[in-house]
């Protein structure tokens, strides 16, 4: 998988999260780099998950452990505890 695609399925995401929470604050760029490069469960995920979406939606296995991920990040970003952001990561994560 190339870490190109992989980068530009996870901006997707991150995009997608940051507008479905964009009243909750501002959730800024996502910086990739090390976040993604550090978690290897995540870069196959995201690669499962972008080739499921057609079939599947976002009801896939992969799909929700994407979103747990970013929305988590997302959470902490806006403020939130890592605590906290667990937290709002799992109630989010089942609206989105």
């Amino acid at each position: 998988m190339e870490k190109d695609n992989v980068f530009q399925i996870a901006k997707r995401e991150w995009d997608n999260i940051s507008i479905s929470l964009e009243k909750c604050g501002d959730s800024g760029n996502l910086g990739f780099g090390k976040f993604i490069s550090t978690n290897s469960n995540l870069v196959s995920n995201l690669h499962d998950m972008d080739f499921k979406v057609l079939e599947y939606d976002y009801r896939t296995s992969e799909a929700g452990h994407v979103y747990n991920e970013l929305v988590e990040l997302a959470a902490q970003r806006l403020g939130l505890k890592s605590k906290y952001a667990k937290i709002f990561d799992r109630r989010i994560t089942k609206i989105l």
